[in-house]
């Protein structure tokens, strides 16, 4: 809700983006996956369209099976989907890890030309709420071309979730899990 909101803030966009809620996608080889949440612009062609941005939220899934449902969504989208926002919750002890996943160039080796799916920025944060990053992400930033099929060069805006604001929802979700 709070990324509809800062979208929303935005001069122009109130009403701009669609919850697909928890709706299912059909991928390659006969398997398909049910999201937990995402969006669309709401210029989308219809209510089944694959979302820009997905949200998928992991309390019994392990981390490596998060992964693989970004990497599977953003490889079977076929670029429709351009963002995955991981958020793994832990309980005993209480901590959160967010990630932010989308396609993009190898780091070394391999074909330049060639897009993977690939972690983009991280956060770990714990019940205090203390926010830090392997990747040194200071802010969790989504792209506006990765919600709107507009280029990023005519509109530099983003929608950015500050650490106080990462730490804030930590710090509600230990509470309503207590």
């Amino acid at each position: 809700m709070e990324i509809v909101r800062k979208i929303e803030a935005i001069p122009g966009h109130k009403y701009s983006t669609c919850s697909v809620g928890a709706t299912r996608y059909e991928g390659n080889e006969d398997r398909n996956k049910e999201g937990d949440q995402g969006l669309r612009p709401a210029t989308g062609v219809d209510r089944d369209s694959w979302p820009s941005l997905m949200i998928e939220v992991g309390y019994s899934e392990r981390l490596s099976q998060l992964h693989s449902d970004a990497i599977w969504r953003l490889h079977n989208s076929q670029g429709r989907t351009h963002f995955i926002i991981i958020t793994k919750i832990w309980r005993d002890p209480f901590k959160i890890r967010i990630e932010c996943w989308k396609m993009g160039r190898p780091e070394t080796g391999g074909d330049a030309a060639l897009w993977i799916p690939k972690c983009v920025q991280d956060f770990n944060i714990d019940y205090t709420g203390k926010v830090t990053s392997p990747l040194e992400s200071t802010e969790l930033s989504i792209p506006y071309d990765s919600i709107f099929d507009i280029s990023s060069s005519t509109i530099s805006q983003r929608i950015l979730l500050s650490s106080p604001e990462l730490s804030f929802f930590t710090k509600r979700v230990f509470k309503l899990l207590q």
